[in-house]
């Protein structure tokens, strides 16, 4: 793919695609509204300006890994292990979901501590912790639903600061909803851990079937 670490040129309207290493690596311009797809190694490696409006998606290894700067309005689909990993940036508004547990650690989320906050994040899978593991920065107003973990923590695993998030409809062998993890604010599926201000009742979403998970007027969220 592209590998430059030397300018800070803008990389906009690409298809990166099929590469054998990640797609693009130590490029820190502004990545917007690209197509990443289909790579071997990867879609972007320790890219660390703006990230925005791109769909990273089908890469067999992790979609974005040790990416430091703002990540926010992008489709994250489909990776083979985790969406995002090592990403220490504010991560904002993107739908990150159906990555799926391969030889990496893999999760929708895993190891990224800077603020994680109005994303969707969904029907991704790992070993540990489906939708999210091990991020110990704020995850806030994020709606965590449908993931699914073969050991522990559906939802999340060994995660800190989590407000006002929907986590819902996650499922593992233990902890489906939460392993290891606080909340507050928050409505949870059966939660009966602690917490102050968190909710049980259902979140009630438009239309589940078709993905649509804004909420009805009259859910309790």
């Amino acid at each position: 793919g592209t590998y430059d670490n030397e300018t800070h040129a803008t990389i906009r309207n690409n298809t990166f695609s099929g590469n054998s290493g990640y797609s693009l690596s130590f490029c820190d311009g502004t990545i917007e509204s690209n197509t990443i797809s289909a790579n071997s190694g990867g879609g972007l490696s320790r890219c660390n300006g703006v990230i925005r409006n791109n769909i990273i998606s089908d890469n067999l290894n992790q979609g974005l890994a040790h990416c430091d700067g703002p990540i926010h309005n992008n489709i994250i689909s489909r990776n083979t292990g985790a969406g995002l990993s090592s990403c220490d940036g504010v991560i904002e508004n993107n739908v990150i979901a159906r990555n799926a547990r391969g030889p990496n650690p893999s999760s929708g989320l895993y190891n990224c501590d800077g603020t994680i906050v109005n994303n969707i994040i969904y029907l991704n899978s790992g070993n540990y912790g489906g939708g999210l593991r091990d991020c110990h920065g704020t995850i806030e107003n994020n709606t965590i639903v449908y993931n699914w973990a073969y050991r522990e923590g559906g939802g999340l695993y060994h995660c800190s600061s989590v407000r006002n998030c929907i986590i819902w409809g996650n499922t593992a062998p233990s902890g489906p909803q939460l392993f290891m993890c606080g909340a507050d604010y928050s409505s949870i599926q059966e939660w009966q851990g602690a917490g102050v201000g968190n909710i049980s009742a259902p979140p009630y979403f438009v239309d589940r079937l078709a993905e649509n998970y804004h909420l009805h007027t009259w859910s309790a969220c």
